[in-house]
């Protein structure tokens, strides 16, 4: 389910595999190489294990240092 207030956008998805409720954050880049080589040289810890994206999609799951998780996508 999809809620869009203006350019924002508010995602309500069921992950069965997920054991309690999380907000996860969208970052998006022009550029999805250099965003994952920028967040690699500092050191933020990719999740591709949280879910798996569609075929295609240039993106990716991280983790930022409260655990807090994000998808970084291409626009």
């Amino acid at each position: 389910m999809v809620f869009e207030f203006g350019e924002q956008r508010l995602w309500l998805d069921k992950v069965d595999h997920m054991s309690q409720a999380e907000i996860w954050l969208g970052i998006r880049s022009d550029n999805i190489e250099v965003a994952a080589e920028y967040l690699k040289r500092f050191g933020v810890t990719r999740r591709d294990e949280i879910e798996l994206l569609p075929k295609g999609f240039k993106g990716f799951w991280i983790n930022n240092s409260a655990k807090i998780i994000h998808l970084i996508s291409q626009d």
